[in-house]
């Protein structure tokens, strides 16, 4: 129905009127950039092209395949381990001077999707939560960074820890970030608030006051499956979130295991 039929409808029913709201546009695969085909609509894979000469980085273990002339090396960086990564990545060089070279990365966790990031887009930067990075761009740099709030309460009840990533980049790099299900985008106006679980939230860019806010009863928050506090993100800016949260997933299995 057209929103003026919908309205209607509400009226004649004596039900309040649709307030306005941030509707979330899907990812599509067409955000990616020059050089990356991508594979499959969900369990993502991609596969990258590397010109003569030039390195991708990438998480370990997220490799799937790569071509001859591809040389593989590791790079130490102790700072990821504080914002959820390994001490160890992983560079990928065209050393061959291989116009076809390429190297494929495959999202390094179950029931994964791939988000591409073009951090110019972003103003050059990205707060994300531990350990969505899995590959980037050179000039990308991943650092620990503390949670933008103004609340004690939101490090610790928020569904992030206290240090999460900052990803940023100077010039027109793009990141890619792993997320679970199908990753929605929400574009926040000025002071426009959404709540969103937890365990959803991917990433959001600088401008977003990141806080928490009480919902339900006590009976909700211990009956209902859902927590005592959501996530509440304030713009402007915007929002990456997940349909599949696998530290819903993990708490699922344990408690059904517990109970078996």
């Amino acid at each position: 129905c057209a929103p003026s039929q919908v309205a209607r409808q509400l009226r004649a029913a004596g039900m309040p009127p649709m307030l306005p709201y941030t509707k979330p546009k899907v990812m599509e695969r067409g955000v990616f950039p020059a050089g990356v085909e991508v594979h499959g609509e969900k369990y993502m894979g991609m596969t990258r092209a590397l010109a003569p000469g030039e390195m991708y980085t990438a998480e370990k273990g997220s490799m799937l395949w790569m071509s001859d002339g591809v040389q593989m090396s590791m790079a130490f960086n102790m700072s990821t381990i504080f914002s959820g990564e390994g001490l160890f990545r992983i560079n990928f060089q065209n050393t061959a001077n291989d116009q076809n070279a390429f190297v494929g990365i495959g999202a390094n966790a179950p029931m994964g999707s791939l988000i591409p990031v073009h951090l110019k887009s972003h103003n050059g930067a990205l707060y994300a939560k531990r350990g969505a990075w899995l590959a980037n761009d050179p000039g990308v740099e991943v650092a620990p960074a503390f949670l933008p709030t103004r609340s004690m309460v939101a490090c610790c009840a928020g569904g992030m820890s206290p240090l999460i990533q900052k990803i940023s980049a100077r010039g027109d790099e793009t990141a890619v970030l792993n997320a679970g299900g199908t990753v929605l985008r929400l574009d926040l106006a000025l002071g426009e608030e959404v709540l969103v679980d937890t365990g959803s939230v991917v990433a959001f860019t600088e401008g977003v006051r990141f806080e928490v806010r009480r919902v339900g009863s006590l009976g909700t928050c211990l009956f209902a499956g859902e927590a005592c506090f959501n996530t509440l993100l304030v713009g402007p800016g915007t929002v990456y979130v997940q349909t599949v949260s696998y530290e819903r997933i993990i708490a699922n299995f344990a408690t059904n295991h517990a109970s078996s």
